[in-house]
């Protein structure tokens, strides 16, 4: 009996020295620190599934890095979470006993902290096989900081987004990890929204594009067990789907519902098992109908940038520069259109230096500053060919609204009936870019 128990004894000590090595070497203790360079090892999760450290951005902006949360096993490295703050190569990251994440520059100096207002000190961090990178205090059962309650663009399994909690917030464009236009979040009503800003530092949105109305509820949540979009009833604790997912086991498929920098939210699946041809598939997107004809506030630029043509492709919007216009930023078709010309038109030349292009199913609403009713197409193009502050004129039902620069909210939608006149310098065709 002796026998059995030291057997069992030491049996017991060995599983719990097993465990305790396990758990210290998925534990990233105080003073650890990862360089932003190409050949830095980032934290992984216990399984290798995800990786917190730096990714360098692309482009011509090879000295910057963006802390991140990354598919590991994924060809493309997809982003999960990201911090807005950029770190220039060579900086430091480090895991602080008092301020947690801190970026230092080459001397050691403090360049930013990524985790604020802590409730307590860090004891130590851990990446999880979830994709939550956590900063854990001396009380483990209370996380001090952790990515899924301070999401980026970007919901995996089980994280979820609260009334009065954070919101999603989309990039500025694919490759650009500043802030974007487009938001989502829980509302004081308990309704899931989608909204446009044009300036970050505002309190009041531009716009909103989608609500779940009459679906409500206190969070919602990428549900892990149904890959779906859920919206949790705060009172009576039932769920409704407001993304259905599709019946795929989540040991064998990755999830992630990201808003992305065009304003769709959108569900997405990938194969855990990868091949040459692994990619991420499409499950649907919200909002369900037109993101073009659905973004139509009085302020802002909707769902495109200024001057631009919103189309629908694949249920994306595609932005486009009517011809006399081009992209503001060449690398950015999202970002709004200029005219050739600038500055006041008398400046650039007579009335005869210009001409009216004609665009069947394009409108720019909410910015006209004169109504013509009733009126003639004939006399729509008259009268703001004649108007040297008409830079554009929307014929529609017999009336005419001239348009003043810069045009907003522009879209193309075979169901108006509509016929957009655009001034342009002559030699110009009525084509989009």
């Amino acid at each position: 009996m002796a026998h059995f128990l030291m057997i069992l004894i030491l049996t017991s000590t060995l599983f719990l020295s097993s465990f305790s090595s396990q758990n210290t070497h998925h534990t990233i203790p105080i003073g650890s620190s990862i360089t932003a360079d190409q050949n830095s090892k980032p934290w992984l999760s216990p399984s290798g599934d995800f990786a917190f450290g730096f990714q360098q951005l692309p482009g011509n902006k090879t000295d910057l890095y963006v802390l991140s949360i990354w598919f590991a096993k994924l060809l493309d490295r997809t982003v999960a979470w990201f911090d807005r703050q950029l770190a220039p190569h060579g900086a430091t990251l480090t895991l602080d006993a008092i301020n947690g994440l801190v970026l230092l520059d080459h001397h050691g100096k403090p360049l930013y902290y990524y985790t604020k207002n802590l409730a307590g000190r860090p004891a130590y961090a851990s990446m999880t096989d979830a994709g939550n990178f956590v900063v854990w205090g001396n009380d483990s059962n209370t996380p001090l900081w952790e990515s899924f309650t301070n999401p980026a663009d970007t919901l995996l399994p089980t994280q979820s987004i609260a009334i009065n909690g954070s919101s999603l917030v989309s990039r500025k464009s694919r490759a650009d990890f500043s802030y974007g236009r487009f938001y989502a979040a829980m509302n004081a009503q308990g309704n899931f929204a989608l909204s446009t800003k044009s300036v970050f530092t505002s309190s009041d949105f531009d716009a909103e594009y989608y609500n779940s109305n009459p679906i409500s509820g206190d969070r919602l949540v990428l549900d892990g067990s149904s890959l779906s979009i859920h919206s949790l009833g705060g009172i009576n604790g039932k769920s409704n789907v407001i993304i259905p997912g599709p019946n795929l086991l989540p040991s064998e498929y990755y999830f992630r519902a990201v808003l992305d920098f065009d304003g769709v939210f959108a569900l997405y699946y990938h194969p855990r098992k990868i091949n040459n041809n692994s990619e991420w598939v499409y499950v649907g997107s919200l909002p369900d109908h037109n993101i073009c004809i659905d973004i139509g506030g009085d302020t802002g630029s909707g769902a495109c940038g200024y001057n631009s043509v919103c189309s629908l492709e694949n249920w994306r919007p595609v932005c486009s520069c009517p011809r006399g216009f081009t992209l503001v930023d060449p690398n950015n078709r999202y970002g709004g259109c200029k005219p050739e010309f600038s500055g006041n038109r008398c400046s650039q030349g007579g009335p005869e230096d210009y001409e009216l292009v004609e665009i069947p199913d394009v409108d720019w609403p909410k910015n006209d500053y004169e109504q013509i009713n009733p009126s003639t197409v004939g006399q729509c193009r008259d009268a703001c060919m004649s108007d040297e502050f008409c830079g554009a004129a929307i014929f529609r039902s017999l009336s005419c609204w001239k348009k003043r620069l810069p045009l907003s909210n522009g879209k193309l939608d075979t169901g108006l009936g509509s016929v957009a006149f655009l001034k342009v310098r002559k030699g110009s065709v009525n084509q989009l870019d």
